[in-house]
């Protein structure tokens, strides 16, 4: 019997959300147990959507090339902060300290 692969398709995908955006990664596993990972995300309404890739390069397991390309996605759509939470100074208000 044949050991059995915890990953059956060395080319696999998920789709999640991150900030709104649509992003689908797709696995590879390459040769000598390598993993990448491709992202692809859509961002935007009307004609501002725009769509993007990235990928992870080789990495040494599945998780870690998520995380890589993970990273940079995030990387890309920038760091998002709810304006109500912000510390940003805004001058045409008082804010007392």
């Amino acid at each position: 019997m044949s050991p059995v692969n915890r990953f059956p398709s060395s080319d696999d995908t998920k789709d999640i959300r991150i900030v709104g955006c649509d992003v689908h990664l797709t696995f590879h596993q390459g040769g000598g147990e390598r993993w990448s990972v491709q992202a692809t995300f859509r961002c935007g309404v009307g004609d501002k959507r725009r769509e993007e890739s990235v990928d992870s390069g080789p990495c040494a397991t599945r998780e870690e090339a998520e995380q890589i390309v993970l990273g940079r996605v995030g990387h890309r759509l920038g760091h998002n902060v709810d304006s109500h939470t912000s510390r940003v100074k805004n001058p045409t208000e008082t804010n007392p300290q």
